[in-house]
C-alpha cells in the first residue's frame, strides 16, 4: 500500500492483476500517533469479530497528509480482507468501502499472458509505478498507471528483460522486489522520471535505471 495526492490510497492486489485506488477523503492537519497501540491483533480482532491468532497484518502505510495508519488484514480462515484504521488516539476503525469511493485498474498480462503477482508499487510525479511477474518466459512486468485516475483508465505494460553478464544468462524469472522513483532532468531540460529498481535473484541484487517520459 502507497499514499498518493489528497488522501488517495493505492493497494495492489497480489495474485489478482490489479490495483485499488481508495479515496479515503483523509485530509486536515497532521497527527502524529500519541503513544504505542498494546496487542494490536487483539484490538484488530475485536473489531472484526474473531480471535488474535485470526488476525492476519498483510501491509501499512501511513497517510504523510494527516499522519493517521492504514493497515491491510485478513481474517483466518476465510481469509477475508479489510482495510483498518489507525488515529493519533490509537482508536482503531474499519475503513467503511460501501460509502467509500475506489476503482480497480487491471494490469495488463499481454494476448496469451496472465498476470500471476504483484510485488511493490509507489507514486512518481504523475502516474502509479507497479511491479509484477506474469507468466510468460521474461516473467519480470512493470505496469504504469497515468495520474489523475479516471473510468477509462488503463494501465500499460512493460516487460524487463535483463540479461546478466556475470553468467551470461538473461534472468527470466527474478522477480522485482522493491524499487526507488526518484525524480532527474534530462539534456533537453525537460522532467523525466527515473527509477531505480532493486531485482531479487537468487539471493542476489541488481539495480538499474528505466526513465518514463
Amino acid at each position: 500500500m502507497v499514499f498518493g495526492s489528497g488522501g488517495l490510497l493505492l493497494i495492489a492486489k497480489p495474485r489478482r492483476g490489479a490495483m485499488v485506488a481508495i479515496q479515503t477523503g483523509d485530509k486536515g492537519a497532521v497527527q502524529k500517533l500519541k503513544h504505542k497501540v498494546d496487542n494490536l491483533p487483539s484490538v484488530i480482532a475485536a473489531g472484526l469479530g474473531t480471535a488474535a491468532e485470526n488476525v492476519v497484518i498483510a501491509d501499512l502505510a501511513v497517510n504523510p497528509a494527516t499522519g493517521r495508519i492504514y493497515l491491510s488484514v485478513s481474517r483466518k480462515p476465510e481469509g477475508a480482507a479489510a482495510i483498518v484504521t489507525v488515529d493519533a488516539e490509537g482508536k482503531i476503525a474499519a475503513l467503511n468501502l460501501n460509502s467509500t469511493p475506489w476503482q480497480r485498474v487491471t494490469l495488463p498480462g499481454g494476448t496469451h499472458a496472465k498476470v500471476t503477482n504483484t510485488t511493490d508499487l509507489s507514486v512518481a510525479a504523475n502516474r502509479v509505478i507497479v511491479a509484477g511477474s506474469c507468466n510468460e518466459e521474461f516473467a519480470r512486468m512493470i505496469f504504469s498507471i497515468a495520474l489523475p485516475l479516471t473510468d477509462e483508465t488503463a494501465a500499460s505494460g512493460f516487460s524487463a528483460e535483463t540479461c546478466h553478464i556475470a553468467h551470461r544468462k538473461w534472468e527470466t524469472k527474478a522477480p522485482i522486489s522493491s524499487f526507488i522513483p526518484y525524480s532527474s532532468i534530462d539534456a533537453s531540460m525537460e522532467e523525466a522520471i527515473s527509477f531505480s529498481l532493486k531485482l531479487d535473484y537468487y539471493y542476489n541484487y541488481d539495480y538499474l535505471d528505466i526513465y518514463f517520459q
